[in-house]
């Protein structure tokens, strides 16, 4: 598979997808981080005094990790010891793993990075990168179902994730805003309130 096409089958649409980044320089880390793709372009915001802005200052390279357990996730946000492998200097992890060079292209907190491939492994058969807003959106969907089938107190519980769900799946998942405006219109037009 080439290069190209393995990125846009993990990052099938723009939005922001849940990645683990591995860095090298001061120390290897590995560390949680979304990517945005926007127009074809990967970006990635890191904030100062971060292990991940620290070892790219020294080396500008990175290893995006495409997996899905969620142990990985909290394990690596936590800074737990994990197994992985090096390559290119850089720690990474089975699934996919696409390695980039790392431009900063806006200074600021957060500094904005663009993210440039130019290899990348295959080691497992996850290749589309995680996608929270589409979790919310099916978890949205769930609740959605139910405004009218409880209660008046639970529907006052619901509506607010609802509202958090939908307004993070407009930021992640931009692909999916004409049917988050159709909940959206549909639950206004039962009354409730979305907007309080």
């Amino acid at each position: 598979m080439r290069l190209n096409d393995l990125i846009k089958k993990t990052f099938p649409n723009d939005g922001i997808y849940e990645s683990i980044v591995g860095t090298n320089g001061i120390s290897k880390n590995l560390s949680p981080i979304g990517i945005v793709k926007t127009e074809n372009r990967l970006i990635m915001k890191l904030y100062k005094n971060t292990d991940t802005i620290k070892n790219l200052a020294i080396y500008p390279f990175c290893s995006v990790n495409i997996v899905h357990d969620p142990q990985l996730f909290y394990l690596t946000l936590i800074g737990k010891e994990i197994d992985y492998k090096i390559k290119y200097g850089l720690p990474s992890l089975n699934g996919v793993t696409i390695y980039c060079k790392c431009e900063k292209e806006l200074e600021g907190n957060p500094s904005v990075f663009t993210l440039n491939p130019f290899d990348y492994e295959i080691s497992d058969n996850t290749i589309t990168a995680f996608n929270r807003g589409s979790a919310l959106f099916i978890d949205s969907l769930v609740h959605f179902t139910r405004l009218d089938i409880v209660s008046e107190e639970i529907k006052e519980e619901i509506i607010p994730i609802i509202l958090y769900e939908i307004e993070i799946s407009r930021k992640t998942s931009p692909w999916l805003i004409q049917y988050l405006e159709e909940i959206d219109k549909i639950v206004r037009s039962k009354r409730y309130k979305l907007d309080q």
